[in-house]
């Protein structure tokens, strides 16, 4: 649960800010955390298509319904309230033509933190995130009547999160799911995993796609996209040779509160044991 206020145009000034106020339950497979707190935030626009942003976050997380298999770091941190004090500062550059479901443009960000130190908290680690996406009318550059509007788009992204004091928290080990999933796995089908064979996340994450989109009837787009991605420790931290693949087709929906999106993705490198495919839904576009 989330509420949020922006005033896009502070006092007139070219500012943008911002609060957020949020309870958010995360379940992982041998936990759950609670993380409650708020947010503010800052922009400023320094050119029409380049934005940049500073955040600050206060939160408490609260682990709890350890599983017994679970490692002995998460056993330790159950019923603790831990206090993470974190500041963003971020630079984004968008000349998409809209939103969501763009035809053209190009989309790119990079994103530093860091939780702890001289901000005070009990968790003290930094972490960056580089995502670049851009968007192509395959028509309109090709002047394919019969494709006018087909959307070809692809996404790179990559995030690395440490620990400069202890151990890394369990909560704050990275996957990829949602938005950032490799369609065709589930969160628990990438990574490192614990005694048990469940899945933990990791500390470094990659992932690209590519993705070919036409429109149906009314709202509606048919898309077809192929996907690779994985989840690692430190010592072969974004190692391509253990990238995972997958590829297949999905749907969007144009509703009043943004896209529906609903995808079929199939395992190309499917091993013993998985699933050969795997449904996602999600509101809002897949990158």
């Amino acid at each position: 649960m989330t509420a949020s206020f922006t005033d896009p145009n502070f006092q007139d000034r070219d500012f943008s800010i911002g609060a957020d106020i949020f309870i958010v339950d995360e379940v992982f497979s041998t936990f759950e955390n609670e993380r409650k707190g708020g947010r503010i935030n800052l922009g400023k626009s320094l050119t029409d298509d380049l934005t940049a942003f500073l955040s600050y976050e206060l939160s408490v997380s609260t682990v709890s319904n350890v599983s017994s298999v679970a490692s002995q770091n998460i056993i330790d941190l159950e019923g603790e309230d831990l206090l993470q004090s974190q500041m963003t500062s971020s630079l984004v550059y968008d000349s998409r033509n809209r939103r969501f479901l763009p035809d053209t443009g190009t989309f790119a960000t990079l994103s530093p933190s860091i939780s702890g130190g001289f901000l005070g908290g009990d968790v003290d680690v930094a972490f960056i995130r580089a995502d670049f996406r851009q968007y192509h009318n395959i028509g309109e550059k090709f002047r394919l009547r019969l494709l006018k509007k087909l959307v070809f788009s692809y996404r790179a992204e990559g995030r690395y999160i440490d620990s400069f004091k202890g151990s890394l928290p369990a909560f704050r080990r990275l996957f990829l799911s949602g938005r950032r999933a490799v369609r065709g796995f589930s969160r628990d089908d990438l990574g490192p995993v614990d005694r048990g064979g469940e899945a933990i996340g990791g500390f470094s994450t990659g992932l690209f796609s590519i993705q070919l989109a036409y429109p149906l009837f009314g709202p509606t787009r048919l898309v077809t996209f192929l996907d690779a991605g994985n989840v690692w420790e430190r010592s072969d931290a974004f190692d391509v040779r253990d990238l995972r693949w997958g590829a297949g087709f999905g749907l969007r929906v144009v509703l009043p509160i943004g896209p529906l999106r609903i995808d079929l993705g199939y395992k190309l490198d499917k091993k013993t044991g998985e699933r050969d495919r795997e449904v996602h839904f999600g509101l809002g576009t897949s990158f």
